[in-house]
């Protein structure tokens, strides 16, 4: 049986290269009075001042898309990830062995787990599955595994989600449940911080708008700060006869360490150069 892969988290990326595609006559609109607002400064300006606010300008357009970034990876599924090849066991109460890969995805309100066969098509059947298992606040994790034991799952994605609940001996479901909200916690208030960023560069109040800038990459860090705090636990031993699956960090934790070091690092030489700007 194949279980088509039909939650949020599929294709988090392909989403999100749709979205910009979609998304870029609607940037550019808000770039425009930005590039107005600039203009203006040239002819009574020096050449390095103009440089400034001309340079910002230009970045405008690639902070915001950073920033659009920085929003979706609250809803993708590799911010910690981890996958092994094993031949193991398939159903309960059988001895059939499968050739598979399984995957886990740690993302910000649960887990996805996966299995795919080794090949695809094994004992007459399609061996591709991808199960989410939310521990989100509002959300039962026991709930979600206890359907996966009714719908009959496979057993290494039962056995990983095991591993996840509330009363196993790992321990680890109130670290990853804690940390993950924080985590998205502070995500959002660095998006928020950057409608604000925007709002008063479009208001030409260049230099909160720098400061909110800032803001945006220090909650980007607090929120990696978070998230890396699962790493206080130890992780499971998930063994599949002699292989064991192993977890790091995924791409959504380092772009967001890039764009978070990027906008709380590089931008106070710009803040200084805009304050030299107007008070001269």
């Amino acid at each position: 049986m194949k279980l088509n892969c039909n939650n949020r988290w599929c294709n988090s990326w392909t989403g999100v290269a749709l979205f910009l595609e979609k998304s870029s006559p609607v940037f550019l609109i808000l770039d425009n009075p930005f590039k107005g607002i600039v203009q203006p400064y040239e002819k009574r300006c020096e050449t390095f001042s103009f440089r400034v606010l001309n340079s910002s300008h230009k970045q405008f357009w690639t902070i915001t898309y950073i920033s659009i970034f920085s929003l979706v990876v609250n809803f993708t599924a590799d911010w910690e990830v981890g996958s092994v090849n094993a031949v193991t066991t398939y159903k309960s109460f059988s001895n059939s062995m499968v050739n598979a890969d399984i995957g886990v995805h740690v993302g910000l309100d649960g887990v996805n787990i996966t299995l795919k066969g080794n090949p695809i098509h094994q004992m007459n059947e399609t061996i591709d599955y991808n199960e989410q298992f939310l521990w989100s606040f509002g959300s039962n994790f026991n709930e979600y595994y206890n359907d996966g034991l009714q719908k009959g799952l496979p057993n290494p994605i039962l056995y990983v989600a095991e591993k996840f609940t509330q009363n196993d001996p790992c321990g680890i479901f109130s670290q990853y449940r804690i940390s993950s909200h924080y985590a998205s916690a502070c995500m959002w208030v660095a998006f928020c911080s950057w409608i604000i960023c925007n709002i008063l560069f479009s208001m030409s109040v260049f230099i909160y708008g720098a400061y909110m800038i800032l803001v945006t990459g220090a909650f980007m860090l607090f929120s990696l700060i978070s998230f890396s705090t699962v790493k206080n636990v130890s992780f499971c031993n998930i063994q599949f006869g002699s292989e064991t699956l192993k977890t790091t960090f995924g791409a959504s934790f380092w772009l967001s360490l890039a764009i978070g070091g990027l906008l709380a690092h590089s931008l106070w030489k710009k803040i200084i150069t805009v304050v030299f700007l107007f008070m001269t």
